[in-house]
Parts: structure tokens; sequence; C-alpha cells
């Protein structure tokens, strides 16, 4: 079982659960922490403090978290910081200040967080009491008086780009995501049909302009906000703060998703109000800092992990010490380690490890080069006391345990996913990890063998498929012997009433590819002229559908006409040595003629069409 830690960044000291280990010898802020965010082992964190541990920090400062040691990183404002975004080697900061290290600059700054350099940029105040930092690749966006805006932060220029005038009360959150800004608060449009896009909205990255075609309108009783906005690397957005409804949905966890389309999913968590104060969107798990005691359906007491498919709470639970919050101001999420802060108190928890399994992204081992029905085994690190769950798209197999033998389809592309589970927990499973498989595939095969149905004893027929492009072909003869030469064959049929012919194309490129077996039955016919004792006769044509004539040699003087079950049909004086015969009467089937003469017999098999 992993170990569930928690560091205590605080004055205060919490009793802790034999399943919680306290960390100590970390550096201690000396009044409100607002946030915090990591980068590589440095930590960040901002609020109303002016000293971290022994080293005067006012309202922003880092340490190693590694070894606890508070780093030179001072920008020295001269008053509390409010908001902080981080991109890159780069930060935008945000506080009522008007000078950082004794130099003036006012409201909003921009920080080489290698150098401490603060850049010569300022845009004055931002008037917003939430989250009002966003990035992509290229640009910090941040809310300045009344219109949204943005900062190249490699270069460190201003751009042109803006949105349109919003009318606000309050705003609160930002989000750059690939193709829009999205904007939420408390704030209004007032006029005309532009209320539909109150308190939730978003911006066109192209020119700044507003996205008429998207307006949830989220709605609660008096007034709705929205206080959080995040969005995954699969574009899958979230929001949250005080609504009931949005979209025309009800969520009264006052929490919503949205796919990349814009459109609402059913993503629903079972949460005992609305009170959600901060939020951390990672690729399948949702973080919400809160003042509710239940979370995702569970007791999460004031912070808890929703994982998005399920709506649902994983087994990650803090409450034996966050039940004692009197909320989650903010909880940041990096890999196992949750960076969270207590309502109206000084310090920070970092809470590392977890009771649910965190397989990697590349756990799934195995090849990723399958040839149609290669059979293929993959396997995963074992986990003392979890369980595997194993999905298959493109193959068939079965699972043991932490491992999956895999017998591959037709491709182009297989999929396999795992889910790994502590079922020491209730809602413990990991995230769904995934290996892609590129299978190519084999030759269709040929659908039938070109060659004679009826064939004569003792004498050679050929018999052939198409050539595929790298296959191989292995011919099967019974009831004769054969000399092949690739795509065709001769075969030399023995004594019989039929034969056998079979062929399995393989590819000599793919050796796993093995195409359908064709089988193709032969008649035999016995041979057109049988001699026996001076006896010889010939009929044709054979087969027939109805009139043959029969030629003999020798002394003959009578025939006779029988069925293979040996019934006699026909039995005549022959008084001619060529004369025909008509089987027309007679019904399909293969028939055996007798030429008699003194003490002598030839036999012909006959077959009528």
């Amino acid at each position: 079982m992993s170990r569930l830690i928690i560091l205590l960044i605080t004055g205060l000291c919490f009793g802790v659960t034999s399943a919680q280990n306290q960390l100590t010898g970390f550096p201690v802020a000396n009044s409100e922490v607002i946030g915090v965010v990591p980068v590589g082992d440095t930590v960040y964190l901002w609020g109303g403090f002016t000293q971290i541990g022994d080293s005067m920090r006012n309202g922003i400062g880092s340490f190693n978290i590694r070894t606890g040691v508070v780093t030179a990183f001072n920008p020295n404002p001269n008053t509390p910081v409010t908001s902080v975004d981080i991109a890159g080697h780069y930060m935008l900061m945000y506080g009522n200040f008007d000078s950082i290290g004794h130099h003036y600059h006012s409201g909003l700054a921009l920080i080489d967080i290698r150098t401490g350099v603060v850049a010569n940029w300022s845009d004055g105040s931002v008037l917003s009491d939430g989250d009002v930092f966003s990035h992509d690749s290229n640009y910090f966006y941040y809310f300045n008086g009344s219109v949204i805006k943005r900062i190249d932060y490699n270069t460190q220029t201003a751009s042109s780009w803006q949105t349109p005038v919003i009318p606000w009360n309050s705003f609160q959150a930002i989000c750059a995501t690939d193709s829009f800004v999205y904007a939420g608060g408390s704030y209004c449009f007032y006029t005309g049909s532009d209320t539909i896009f109150n308190y939730l909205c978003r911006f066109k990255k192209s020119d700044g302009s507003l996205d008429t075609t998207w307006h949830p309108q989220p709605k609660y009783s008096p007034t709705a906000s929205i206080k959080c906005i995040g969005v995954n690397r699969y574009n899958q957005l979230f929001v949250a703060g005080d609504f009931d409804s949005i979209a025309g949905q009800f969520r009264s966890g006052g929490i919503a998703g949205f796919d990349a389309n814009g459109v609402i999913t059913g993503f629903n968590p079972d949460n005992n109000g609305a009170g959600i104060l901060s939020m951390c969107v990672t690729d399948n798990d949702v973080w919400l800092g809160s003042t509710s005691h239940i979370l995702g359906g569970q007791y999460r007491w004031r912070i808890g992990e929703i994982d998005i498919n399920s709506s649902t709470a994983t087994c990650w639970d803090a409450s034996a010490v966050s039940q004692s919050w009197m909320g989650c101001w903010w909880v940041y999420a990096s890999g196992d380690t949750v960076y969270a802060s207590n309502l109206y108190n000084s310090g920070i928890y970092i809470f590392g490890g977890s009771p649910r399994p965190h397989p990697a992204s590349n756990a799934i081992q195995g090849s990723t080069m399958a040839n149609s029905g290669q059979t293929i085994v993959y396997g995963v690190p074992d986990s003392l006391g979890f369980t595997y769950a194993w999905r298959i798209e493109g193959g068939t197999g079965y699972s043991i345990g932490d491992s999956i033998s895999i017998t591959w389809g037709n491709g182009p592309v297989g999929i396999i996913k795992m889910v790994e589970n502590n079922n020491n927990y209730s809602t413990c499973s990991s995230d769904t990890v995934e290996l892609i498989v590129n299978i190519a595939s084999c030759p269709a095969g040929p659908d039938s063998i070109t060659g004679p149905a009826n064939a004569v004893v003792n004498n050679a027929a050929n018999y052939s498929v198409p050539v595929t492009p790298g296959a191989a072909y292995n011919w099967i003869v019974t009831g004769g012997t054969g000399t092949s030469s690739a795509n065709s064959i001769s075969v030399t049929w023995g004594s019989g009433v039929t034969g056998t012919l079979q062929l399995v194309e393989t590819s000599d490129s793919l050796p796993f590819c093995r195409a359908d077996t064709l089988t193709r039955q032969i008649t035999l016919l016995p041979s057109a002229v049988y001699d026996i004792n001076e006896i010889s006769a010939c009929i044709f044509p054979n087969p027939t559908t109805g009139k043959v004539r029969l030629q003999t040699t020798g002394t003959c003087n009578s025939y006779s006409i029988c069925d293979m079950t040996g019934k006699l049909l026909v039995q005549s004086a022959l008084n001619s040595a060529d004369f025909d015969l008509d089987l027309g009467q007679f019904t399909q089937g293969v028939y055996i003629i007798t030429v008699q003469g003194p003490g002598k017999e030839a036999y012909i098999k006959l077959t009528k069409l």
C-alpha cells in the first residue's frame, strides 16, 4: 500500500492517523498564504505574509521542497500579492503594490523566475478579487479594468489584442484554451440580448471578439457567479462557482464540464452545496477546494479528487487533517503531490502519495508493432495487493493478473487499456493507462482455386490462384501427387472417387499472417480408354449431359450400366463396335459401364451432369 504523506507548513499542530505522516523541517509563512505553484523542486507561494521561515519575503517567495531551504527569489513588493501565474520561466504577479524592490511598479509585474529580474513593463491595476490570470504557449492573459488583454511573455512585449468592454461587478476567472479565452465572475452585460452572456462567456483568440454562439447562462438565487475555470489537455472545460443550473442542466454541486465543442457533459459530482472556492483540473481528475464536507458523493472534508469519468470522489482522502478547516482556499495538484491552504489561516499543506494507484503513462510494456494474427504478451509492473482490469480494442486476449496475452486482428490499430485497482479501499482505481499498437494487415488471401473440377486418374491437372506480392503458398494434395510452383500446382490424381486440394496463403514479410484455408473437392474419373485382357473400350464425352459414343475393340458381346450402389440399370447385347448411348433419362451422378467379352471385362466410370 502506498503511504499518504502530509506535509504541514504552519505554526499549528494537528493529530494524524496511522495512514498519514506529517513531515517537518519546512519553512513557515508568518501570515496568510493565498496560493502556491510548484515549478520543479521550487515551490512558489504568495499572500499576505512578510516572512518565510527566517527569511524576509514580503508577499511572495519560494523554497526548495527537497531541502526546505528558502531560495533567493525575492521580488519584494510593498503590499501583499493576490494573484500569480507561471508560464515557462516567467511569472505574472498582481497585488495592490506600487513598488517592487523599492522601485516604482504599479499593480502588475512580469518577472523572470530564473533571475528575479522584473520586466520594464506595467499595465496599471487589475480590478478583480479572484484568479485573473491564464496563459498559453506564448501569452499571459489578464483582466485590466474592463477588458481582457495579453502580453507575450517570451519577448516581454504587450499585444494590441483585447476583448470588448465587459461590464463587471466582480471578475474572477480567466482560462485560455486552444481557440478561446473563457471569462467568469459575477459581471453582467446590461443591455439588449447581451444578458445571455452573464457570468460566463468566451472570446475568440483569433481577434478577441465575443463568441455569440456560446452562452451556458449559469443560474442561482439570488445571483450566480463563476469562481474557477480550468481545462485539461483533452480540451475538456470545467467551471465552478455559485450556480445550480447551467446550459439548461441541473448541477447542484456548483461544477459542470463541457467537451471540446463547448457542449455540456454528464460530469455532475454530488457535492453538498455549491461552496467551491478553488479548482485544479488534471487530465483525468478535478481537484476541488470547498467549504463542503461531501465531495463527489463521499465524505471528503473541504478537499477532494473527483474522477472525471464517474463524477465520484476517489479514495484520496485527507479528512484526518482537513476536517478542522473552515474551507480549502487553494488547491493545486502536480503528479502525486497536492498543495492546499486553509481558509482564513496561514500555512500551506502539502500532501504526497495516495492509496490510489498511479501507474506511469507508459506502464504497459510490450511491442507497439504487431502483425495481424500475431499473439503478444503485454504486462505492467506488479503492485502487491492490486488487481488489474484490461480492455482490448482490435484483438482478443486473456489476462492473468498484471499481464495479458493478445492475438491481434486485422488492424491497422489496436489499443490496450488498463485500470489498476486498490481493493483495500472503495473507489480506489487508477486513471486509465493505454498503449496504442500499430498492426500490419495480412493479405486477404484468394477467394477460390482455379482449375478443373473433374480430373482423369493417372493424368495431370493444373490449378492456380492469383499472385499476391510477398505471399507464400502451402499446397496440400489428398488423393494424388503434385508439384507446386508458388501460386500454381500440377497434380497427378490417383485412383479413387474424389481427391482434395487445399491451399494456405502466408506472408514472407509478415510471418504471423495466415489466410483462411481454401479447399477444393475434385471428382476423379477413370481413363477415357480402359484396357483389360485385350478388350479396349472408349466412351466420350465424359462427363456428359445425355448422349455418349461407345467404341470397342476386340471381341465384345454385351455391356451393362450400374449406379454407384451396384444396382443394375441397363444390360444389353453389343451388336456394334461403335454406337451411341442415350443417358438422358438418367439422373445426375456417377455410373459404371461394363463391356464384356468371352471371359473378359472392361470398366468405365461415367459422370452424368
